[in-house]
């Protein structure tokens, strides 16, 4: 009974195996049993079938010998090490009891004791290790599941992350167009082309196109970050100067620095040749947003740009140095990841999304052995940006 009810209640598939074993050859042999030793002798009047019946309880202890060494009823160790220790006791009290003298009595009488109290010791500490060895297999089972459910997570958490790229990349296309037409219309208006306009209202048109600006800026931000986690980012590497596109880059945004009271200036020189494999539009983006970055950081002072190539290296690198709010040695390791920002950026500049300097990063990083970092004298005393590239 104690049999068949722990069967249904047993989970472990291991446990089930074991008592599955014992009552098939007890139910084996009770049934050869009951017919061997009370049917046959009460029909028959006889007892020659009785080897019969020893046959069966054969059957029976194979079936437990089975349950111990396949499925682990007994602790086999266990069973040897009590077997043997159990022999020796017997030994030594046989040799006890059948002294010559007082003398052999004494000692073999010692002998037994101390044999009990040490094989006593000794049971315990093969008990204890066969269920640390128990713990440790449990350990290891729970291990491997629960190694199997962080992968089965971790799958689904990369499928969420897809989903959340291709959802915020499908998002950012719908949601630029309608900037793109604000914006481009604010600035046709603040230009005069649908008719002059003056005082609030100007202001008013003002504060739309600089949102508008902005808002385009954290799309393509959003845009190229799906892209870059989808691995949907294609690079053009050509031969190109860097000091021509630096150039370019400074003439495109001095107008807008220069508006925020910054002074704007970038140093190079042009005797040498700062030729370089890279994809000018993904450059060009990078230097943008690290200039763009050093404006919004910067309340007052300046912004200076400086190209440099060592030729015994042949490597060149751009500089960009402001007189902003400066970076904390704690945040400037975590300065390149993505939706990071500093305590001091974010009372200086509410706006900021902490994507762009990620943009940055991975963009340089995708040219050959190019490299971006950031150094700062600490809160306060401005930072400097680092574009290292290979000289062609």
């Amino acid at each position: 009974y104690i049999f068949f009810r722990e069967l249904f209640k047993e989970k472990n598939a291991i446990r089930r195996s074991q008592i599955r074993y014992i009552i098939t050859g007890a139910i084996f042999f009770t049934a050869v049993s009951s017919i061997v030793s009370f049917i046959v002798p009460v029909l028959y009047h006889t007892l020659k079938y009785t080897s019969i019946d020893n046959l069966s309880f054969s059957i029976f202890l194979i079936c437990i010998v089975t349950a111990i060494l396949k499925h682990g009823l007994f602790k086999v160790k266990v069973i040897v090490t009590e077997m043997f220790v159990f022999s020796l006791w017997s030994l030594i009290l046989i040799r006890t009891i059948i002294s010559a003298d007082v003398q052999e009595l004494l000692i073999n009488g010692g002998l037994f004791v101390l044999t009990v109290v040490v094989g006593i010791f000794l049971i315990r500490s093969v008990v204890h290790e066969v269920q640390q060895r128990e713990k440790i297999e449990k350990l290891a089972i729970d291990l491997e599941k629960a190694n199997a459910n962080l992968e089965k997570a971790n799958d689904r958490l990369k499928e969420l992350d897809q989903l959340k790229s291709e959802f915020l990349s499908i998002a950012s296309h719908q949601i630029r167009a309608p900037i793109t037409a604000i914006k481009g219309y604010s600035s046709l208006i603040l230009e005069g082309s649908f008719g002059i306009i003056t005082g609030e209202l100007k202001n008013a048109i003002n504060v739309i196109f600089q949102s508008s600006e902005s808002m385009a800026i954290m799309i393509d931000d959003f845009l190229n970050i799906s892209r870059i986690e989808q691995g949907r980012m294609k690079y053009d590497f050509v031969l190109s100067n860097v000091a021509d596109l630096v150039t370019q880059v400074v003439n495109e945004l001095s107008p807008s620095i220069q508006k925020k009271g910054l002074a704007f200036s970038f140093e190079y020189n042009k005797s040498k040749n700062y030729m370089t494999m890279m994809d000018v539009g993904k450059m060009k983006q990078a230097i943008i947003n690290i200039v763009d970055n050093a404006a919004k950081y910067t309340p007052k002072g300046s912004i200076a740009m400086t190209l440099e190539k060592n030729d015994a290296t042949k490597k060149i690198l751009l500089t960009v140095k402001d007189t902003g709010v400066g970076i904390s040695a704690e945040n400037i390791p975590k300065l390149f990841a993505k939706f990071s920002r500093t305590k001091n950026g974010i009372s200086t500049n509410v706006s900021g999304t902490g994507l762009g300097l990620y943009v940055v990063k991975q963009m340089v990083e995708a040219h050959k052995n190019a490299r971006v970092w950031v150094e700062s004298p600490g809160e306060g005393k401005g930072s400097l940006f680092h574009i290292e590239l290979d000289a062609a």
